[in-house]
């Protein structure tokens, strides 16, 4: 098989720069928190997500008997079952449901990215499981990093750099964008001592500020998921291997 390509879009603004004819798998990636959030949501039996951008949206599905989790700014929304972390997905209340997700960044990365090309949903949590995945693919792969309000955040930016390592260590990835290689050195800083790395990024430090810190550690924590959620018809869904 021929080596394929990983490319890494730091911030949501630049993802039509990145477009392209080739095949991709478009790995969606939020850890602060929404990614993280979803894919605890199938470790504990949500049958679907349907992540919706806006606050009505969200109202909206809430009104028709949905288990619906939304965030603001880090704030959980007033009307919501569950607020935007991984934490409030370990219940028995969502086994076999659908929970209706809407969030600052992450959802809006992932309304951005459906369309052709086959979409993912990857985090720290998942990683182990995702690049296993994607070494049994023939398709390049581009992370679009959810970041903050169009701005970069580096916990998404260093999971990208963990997972082209991962890849391109199989021999099946190459890394030849400065975007890329950009990931991968800050994330031979951070990989040593993860925890204390991340102190110093703004999101970490804005969570903090509200309250919302107690999830952040577990976020960072690498293949404790067995979860690969993907997009298929308007949902994401468990796949199944």
């Amino acid at each position: 098989m021929k080596q394929r390509i990983i490319e890494v879009c730091p911030a949501l603004p630049m993802f039509e720069y990145f477009r392209t004819d080739r095949a991709q798998v478009i790995v969606v990636v939020d850890v602060l928190r929404a990614s993280t959030t979803i894919c605890t949501a199938f470790d504990y039996g949500a049958e679907k997500v349907i992540p919706v951008a806006t606050v009505e949206e969200a109202m909206d599905y809430q009104s028709k008997g949905y288990f619906v989790a939304g965030e603001r700014g880090g704030i959980k929304l007033d009307f919501a079952d569950a607020g935007n972390s991984p934490f409030e997905m370990m219940i028995d209340e969502i086994k076999g449901k659908t929970v209706v997700l809407t969030t600052t960044n992450g959802t809006q990365a992932i309304q951005m990215a459906c369309g052709e090309n086959l979409t993912v949903i990857g985090a720290f949590i998942n990683l182990t499981i995702l690049k296993d995945w994607l070494l049994q693919r023939s398709e390049d792969v581009l992370v679009l990093c959810a970041g903050w309000e169009n701005l970069i955040g580096l916990e998404d930016v260093i999971f990208a750099g963990a997972l082209a390592e991962s890849l391109a260590q199989e021999g099946s990835f190459l890394m030849n964008s400065d975007e890329t290689f950009m990931a991968y050195d800050l994330w031979q800083l951070a990989k040593y001592d993860i925890q204390a790395y991340i102190s110093k990024f703004s999101h970490t430090k804005r969570l903090i500020s509200i309250g919302q810190d107690e999830s952040i550690e577990y976020c960072f924590k690498i293949g404790v998921s067995m979860s690969l959620p993907f997009w298929n018809n308007g949902t994401l869904q468990k796949y199944i291997f």
